[in-house]
């Protein structure tokens, strides 16, 4: 038998616990060899805190993911991030061609309908850009 205090507990950190459905897009640039077989990972950063590291395994949209000019969709669930700063995407280069021309990084927050665009532009790749496979990119502010 559970008491009355252990329940009103347990049914606070239910609460506390609970996670919430994030859409992630993941648009690669159109641009001659800007796909990647590599795995990729994301993490998203909120006022709240971090989604932790999670691998984007299998795309909604794409039977192949991350190919030129192409959006992958992904469902996360997480804890409560509160509002998205930052999401930190890298691959971890594997596979033939690795280099990746990442466009931007879409995410909503399905609870509160809010979206977040996080621009990149450049490349992931250790033969590309400034050869770094990782990258943070900032929410854009809207005016």
């Amino acid at each position: 038998m559970i008491g009355p205090i252990l329940l009103h507990e347990l049914c606070i950190y239910h609460y506390l616990c609970v996670d919430k459905k994030y859409v992630v897009n993941v648009v690669t640039g159109d641009h001659r060899g800007g796909g990647t077989d590599a795995n990729v990972f994301l993490t998203m950063y909120g006022d709240k805190g971090d989604s932790g590291e999670r691998k984007l395994h299998k795309s909604e949209t794409n039977t192949d993911k991350f190919e030129r000019g192409k959006t992958d969709r992904f469902s996360l669930e997480a804890v409560d991030l509160g509002k998205l700063y930052k999401v930190k995407i890298r691959h971890d280069n594997s596979m033939l061609s690795p280099a990746w021309f990442l466009d931007r990084v879409e995410v909503n927050d399905v609870q509160e309908n809010q979206n977040y665009v996080f621009h990149c532009e450049r490349w992931l790749g250790k033969n590309k850009d400034d050869g770094k496979i990782e990258r943070n990119l900032y929410v854009k502010v809207r005016s």
